[in-house]
């Protein structure tokens, strides 16, 4: 049985991946139990590659789009998630899981039904924290005060292929369509929304959590905050 879920968050660009990748090597090296790692494109997350109400990652959404029926269909491939994570694993065993299950539902929502689904989005977070329950979840959840400038060398860095995931399919997206939203910082401040919205949600996580910077701590820095967490 699982007793150990990583629940790794936050912005985008600030290092979940190598965090999750990094955290899960580093148990493994030391644990003398399984450990499962599942980042951004590993078969268990790829069911939450969804923008709207697509049954398959990449399939974009029926019309008109239904929020509730969304909500419903990503609860039960969460309760898919968490049997595989649950049934049959050793005592002791640990998944790091990066955000997709709980942070890409709910910016998703807000991308395609507009302001009028965030109450809905709140609704898929307290249902995802009920179902993750069981596992003993611990959420990490990273934010940055200088999130902007450090997206803006990231774009530079990664080039055009990172500008049409990240900037244009955004733009495409039924909410900035409606809102007139059609260039990079209106994406930025987007995120920067989302960002104050999750930090304020998570005030609800009924489980273990922490909420850090991870750019001063560096990597190996952001690893021991999240094992001293673990431990505790």
């Amino acid at each position: 049985m699982l007793t150990q879920l990583v629940l790794i968050d936050g912005l985008p660009g600030l290092g979940k991946t190598t965090a999750a990748e990094g955290l899960g090597a580093a148990l493994r090296v030391e644990a003398d139990h399984p450990v499962e790692i599942h980042t951004e494109y590993s078969e268990l997350l790829q069911a939450f590659w969804t923008w709207g109400d697509g049954a398959t990652p990449g399939e974009k959404t029926e019309r008109p789009y239904d929020t509730v029926r969304f909500i419903n269909r990503l609860m039960r491939r969460t309760y898919d998630m968490v049997d595989q994570l649950y049934d049959g694993r050793a005592a002791g065993a640990v998944a790091v899981v990066e955000s997709y299950p709980f942070q890409s539902p709910l910016r998703n929502m807000w991308k395609m039904g507009g302001n009028e689904a965030l109450p809905h989005a709140k609704d898929y977070f307290n249902r995802f924290a009920s179902a993750v329950g069981c596992l003993n979840p611990l959420m990490v959840y990273f934010t940055h005060g200088h999130w902007r400038e450090r997206m803006a060398a990231i774009e530079e860095e990664r080039g055009p292929r990172f500008i049409a995931l990240f900037y244009d399919a955004f733009l495409c997206s039924p909410y900035a369509t409606q809102s007139g939203l059609s260039t990079r910082g209106d994406v930025l401040d987007f995120y920067e929304e989302y960002d104050r919205m999750a930090c304020a949600w998570l005030d609800d996580w009924p489980h273990r959590k922490i909420v850090f910077d991870p750019i001063p701590l560096g990597a190996s820095g952001s690893l021991a905050r999240i094992r001293s967490e673990m431990s505790s």
